[in-house]
Order: C-alpha cells, then sequence, then structure tokens
C-alpha cells in the first residue's frame, strides 16, 4: 500500500499546506507532522485540490490547511510525517523544506470568508469520471441503489418511482452503461454558464455508499 504526504509550505507561525493520500483507503488519512520529535501539526487531509484531480489522483479530496500548533523557526528544517491512525511514517517522510521568515500580516478583507475552499464541479467530474468507479460501484449497490446515489450527489433529488423502473431497467439488462447514464444526467441538467458544486466524497451521499478508494 502506497502512502504519501508532501507538506508545500511551511511559513513560521502560518498556516502549514500540502496533501496527502494513503491508496487503498477511502475514508480520508489524519497526518501527525514532527518537528524534533514534538508535534507540531495534525490534519485531515480532505479538501479539493483540483491540481491534483486534473492530473489524475483519484476524487482530487487530499488537500489539508492546518495552523501549526506552535511557532516552526526559519531555516532549514526535517519535518517527520506519520500516519495519525497508525502512527507509520509516510514513505516520503522524513521531509526536508525550507521555512521562510514571517512576513506582516495583511489587512483582514472579508471577501476571503466568502470565497471558501475549492470544491468539485460537474464540470470536474465530465471531465474525469472515473474517479467515481461508476461500474463497480453499480454491480455492489444494485441499479435501483445506484440510481438514487447518482440523483442525490448530482441533483440533490430522488428520482420518481418512474424514473427508478425506467432507468434501472436500462441499467440491468445494460441498455445503457452507468457511466453512459451518468454522463446523460449531467448533460441533461447542466447549466453552462454555473457549474454546479458538488458534495465531497467524504460526505453522504458518496459516504458509505460508493467505494472509491485508489488501489
Amino acid at each position: 500500500m502506497s502512502a504519501f504526504c508532501y507538506i508545500e509550505r511551511v511559513p513560521p507561525d502560518r498556516m502549514i499546506r500540502g496533501w496527502a493520500q494513503i491508496q487503498g483507503r477511502h475514508p480520508p488519512c489524519v497526518i501527525k507532522i514532527l518537528l524534533h520529535g514534538e508535534t507540531v501539526a495534525k490534519a485531515r487531509a480532505n479538501l479539493f485540490r483540483r491540481d491534483l484531480f486534473v492530473t489524475g489522483l483519484g476524487h482530487g479530496h487530499y488537500g489539508f490547511e492546518v495552523p501549526a500548533m506552535k511557532p516552526i523557526p526559519a531555516g532549514d528544517l526535517v519535518f517527520d510525517i506519520l500516519d495519525a491512525e497508525t502512527s507509520e511514517p509516510f514513505h516520503n517522510s522524513p521531509s526536508r523544506m525550507t521555512a521562510f521568515e514571517a512576513k506582516p500580516r495583511p489587512p483582514f478583507d472579508p471577501r476571503r470568508l466568502m470565497t471558501g475552499s475549492q470544491r468539485w464541479t460537474d464540470a470536474d467530474i465530465k471531465a474525469a469520471p472515473g474517479c467515481l468507479q461508476l461500474e463497480r460501484n453499480m454491480e455492489r449497490l444494485g441499479p435501483k441503489r445506484f440510481l438514487d446515489v447518482v440523483c442525490q450527489f448530482l441533483l440533490n433529488t430522488w428520482p420518481t418511482a418512474a424514473e427508478t423502473e425506467q432507468v434501472a431497467k436500462a441499467l440491468e439488462t445494460k441498455a445503457i452503461t452507468p457511466l453512459a447514464f451518468f454522463l446523460n444526467l449531467i448533460e441533461q441538467t447542466a447549466k453552462p454558464d454555473r457549474p454546479r458544486l458538488l458534495p465531497s466524497p467524504y460526505d453522504p451521499p458518496l459516504a458509505n455508499r460508493f467505494v472509491l478508494s485508489q488501489s
């Protein structure tokens, strides 16, 4: 099983940013970052990173951004990175990087509160639907349950009884593939001028229903 964690930025007294993934595990991994044997940060790697997604790294929800628990000195540093669940080190631990002197905090900008973190959209999924492993999950759930989950995920609604019978029969008889149904549903309900924000794979309706672990 591969487990990688990359720290990308460590400004002193500020946010520690990076990403982490443990292949074969669907729940987001929780990491511990140690400096000189002391824990300086603990984070859940579950933020959407479009740069990871477009390079084919699963569903892309592997980012973290967390404040350091204590001041981090400037200079060349060596961090130990552990899986908080097992205390096992990640494959690329220890990680060496340079932390720079802190700059004065910029004036507070209330627009930052409106921006929030990145979220994936129907346009993202349309470009790379393989991350949802649709065929595999349709076989696991069966056509009707699969349809329920997809409609909740894309539309935040339940299919009607007539839609359930019609689509479930088409999926069961292979008149349409799970991928074709999924893409058709996006096309039929998309708003070209406004991408639709979608739930995280760690939240309902996908959580505990779809298997999305990367083998």
